[in-house]
């Protein structure tokens, strides 16, 4: 004789039920990395990084000035190619 009273009632889960615990783990680690990452690391990195950035064009600058004041560039001449320069002729 079965008691009916005695028995559990059990529910199958779907598959996003199942899920639902990982997506939830998921979310809160993803969003404790991006306060850790935002508030609670130091910034000095990227500072550091902005000045070797501004150094490095500074030199780029520089060696570009330097090339346009040396003797190959202002020794550089314009010598036109004649038939380029001719007029079009049908």
């Amino acid at each position: 004789m079965i008691n009916i009273e005695q028995e559990k009632q059990t529910k199958q889960k779907s598959p996003l039920e199942k899920m639902a615990p990982l997506i939830l783990i998921a979310f809160i680690i993803f969003a404790g990395f991006f306060i850790f990452k935002t508030f609670f690391t130091d910034n000095d990195l990227n500072v550091e990084n902005q000045i070797n950035n501004y150094e490095i064009e500074q030199k780029k600058i520089e060696e570009l000035i330097n090339f346009i004041n040396s003797e190959k560039f202002t020794g550089l001449r314009f010598i036109p190619d004649p038939p380029i320069f001719d007029p079009v002729t049908n």
